[in-house]
């Protein structure tokens, strides 16, 4: 009897055992994060983020020999000051119109980050390989804080590299951003 007992407990104890693992393993993959819009949205918990988007970029592109004077657009990103955990973003460029012959090295766009009065270059790219509903990178994996920080990126046709056969293409796109996945503890 004795025995039947032993074998009994052990059984249940296996079977507990099971349970907790199985249980312990679905909530730990189970458990989400999602990001819509201004905010990153957990199982627990909800966080915003501010974005203040810029203007669309359309019309018409400038042929120059630099940014000074380029069409621009000037966003604005951060967190709320009740926000205490690290967020971080990307930024970029969502083309929903491009001519072919845009497609080119010569299609420029330089991001720069504004600092009191200082415009301080970020990061710079052209358009050479992207096509209507890519998604250019310009900012990438930014830490986010409470102080709002500026962006403002430049699009502009190098006069020196590209010569006229470009008058008349267009291009429509807008600055947008995405908070990245967050992983480990949640507060």
């Amino acid at each position: 009897m004795e025995k039947k007992k032993e074998l009994i407990y052990s059984i249940l104890f296996a079977l507990l055992l099971i349970i907790m693992v199985a249980g312990g393993t679905f909530a730990y993959f189970s458990s989400t994060v999602t990001s819509n819009n201004s905010s990153v949205q957990t199982n627990s918990k909800k966080y915003d983020i501010i974005y203040n988007g810029g203007t669309a970029i359309n019309g018409n592109i400038k042929i120059l020999s630099s940014h000074e004077n380029a069409s621009n657009t000037t966003v604005q990103i951060g967190l709320p000051q009740d926000v205490d955990i690290d967020i971080s973003a990307n930024l970029f460029i969502k083309i929903e119109e491009i001519s072919n012959e845009l497609k080119i090295a010569g299609f420029k766009w330089e991001a720069y980050r504004l600092s009191a009065d200082q415009e301080i270059l970020f990061n710079s790219g052209n358009f050479a390989g992207y096509d209507v509903g890519d998604e250019v990178p310009i900012v990438t994996n930014y830490s986010l804080s409470t102080t709002l920080t500026s962006f403002k990126t430049y699009f502009w046709v190098d006069g020196n590299s590209t010569n006229n056969s470009i008058e008349g293409a267009s291009f429509v796109g807008y600055i947008g951003a995405r908070t990245n996945t967050l992983t480990g503890q949640v507060n």
